[in-house]
């Protein structure tokens, strides 16, 4: 029965995991290209200049904070929400 049980999820899981790393790798070039411009050069010497434990907290809270909107967005399009499982899902991946 455990195994039956685990086919789906396992399913679920790589489609996930699949569809994360398509939307990482068409994302990339676009963060390379705002990461060049002189706009957020300030930006980057003051992220350099932090300390490890602010440095952590800068990119910890935003992770905490956006990886439960993933589940959520597949809740919604298993739902029948799937335009507002998308948006969700889109701005918790950016």
């Amino acid at each position: 029965m455990t195994r039956i049980l685990n086919t789906p999820i396992f399913v679920v899981a790589t489609i996930y995991f699949v569809v994360d790393g398509v939307f990482s790798h068409v994302t990339r070039p676009i963060a390379v290209w705002i990461g060049k411009m002189k706009l957020f050069e300030r930006v980057r010497s003051w992220i350099t200049s932090l300390r490890p434990y602010p440095s952590l907290a800068l990119f910890a809270v935003p992770v905490i904070i956006l990886e439960p909107a993933k589940p959520l967005s597949g809740y919604l399009i298993a739902t029948g929400h799937f335009y507002a499982g998308a948006v969700v899902f889109i701005s918790a991946e950016s």
